[in-house]
């Protein structure tokens, strides 16, 4: 799927914004468990919060290994919902590998039961 508009200042500001919900650690659990085997290995997934609307995950993409890093997305896409996103963190290292984080809508929530991002106050 690809990502709407917006898409990354939505699901980031449901993640800052949401309070942890009691199910919280169940959704991490799950995702946790997306990485532990064949081309999804512990080593991409470097870690995974879960929020009421929405989850962050902590992510390395390896020019070494890029499969692993789409075989994941396809995993969430299936596991999770179809709302995702994606930020890069600061720069590759000198092996080319980047860590990032990704947003994804936690299962029963679509793009449109996120809250648009409130606008800047003017300077």
């Amino acid at each position: 799927m690809a990502a709407q508009v917006g898409s990354l200042e939505r699901l980031k500001h449901a993640f800052e914004a949401d309070p942890i919900d009691p199910q919280a650690r169940a959704a991490e659990g799950e995702i946790g468990a997306l990485f532990g085997s064949g081309e999804n290995t512990r080593d991409t997934l470097l870690g995974v919060r879960c929020k009421q609307r929405a989850c962050q995950l902590e992510l390395r993409w390896s020019p070494a290994r890029p499969y692993s890093f789409m075989a994941a997305g396809m995993e969430l896409k299936d596991k999770i919902s179809g709302a995702m996103a994606v930020e890069p963190i600061g720069v590759p290292d000198n092996t080319g590998a980047r860590r990032m984080y990704v947003y994804v809508a936690r299962s029963g929530y679509l793009p449109e039961d996120f809250d648009p991002v409130p606008a800047a106050p003017a300077p």
